[in-house]
């Protein structure tokens, strides 16, 4: 088997010649073009114009995309916390003990919790501290993507729970 063959395309290229870029380029615009119908784009989150650079480009800047990102998280009801605090938020406000079963990390050894969702996300529920509760890997495994059968009084307990917790969100909030 030859050299050449074993080469990535991108190795067997030839950087030097200049005109090869540019042929590319006159492609990857004509697709651009049979896709889009333009080469230029009305930014999906600020209407603003810019020049699309390829077939799947929505938005005239990083920043636009972050922010468009974050909208569709918030209407979908995402939770407005980094992952990090929310799962802080949650496991504090459960004492770090497990809501299914009891046992905490200062009772157990090598206990491993987690920020599990009492309306499973891959059923649609939210990623708010409403519907997320501490629970030890043993008890997620074991409930899955299911509703456990007591919801109503977790869901109560969470409630109560939150209301305990609001100046702890405020103070986290400022932060």
């Amino acid at each position: 088997m030859s050299k050449k063959s074993k080469m990535s395309f991108f190795e067997s290229f030839d950087h030097t010649d200049k005109s090869a870029w540019a042929t590319k380029r006159l492609n990857d615009d004509e697709f651009i073009i049979r896709s889009r119908g333009s080469l230029s784009g009305s930014c999906e989150h600020c209407g603003q114009e810019y020049r699309i650079k390829s077939a799947t480009h929505k938005y005239c800047s990083k920043a636009c995309s972050r922010q468009s990102m974050k909208d569709k998280r918030k209407a979908r009801g995402f939770s407005e916390y980094s992952a990090g605090k929310l799962r802080f938020l949650v496991f504090n406000r459960d004492n770090f003990c497990c809501i299914y079963c009891g046992r905490a990390t200062w009772n157990t050894d090598n206990l491993i919790l987690h920020a599990d969702h009492i309306h499973p996300a891959s059923k649609g529920g939210a990623d708010t501290i409403d519907n997320l509760v501490t629970s030890c890997s043993e008890c997620n495994v074991a409930k899955g993507a299911d509703l456990v059968y007591n919801v109503e009084e977790i869901l109560a307990e969470v409630q109560k729970r939150n209301k305990q917790i609001g100046k702890l969100k405020e103070k986290l909030n400022d932060s």
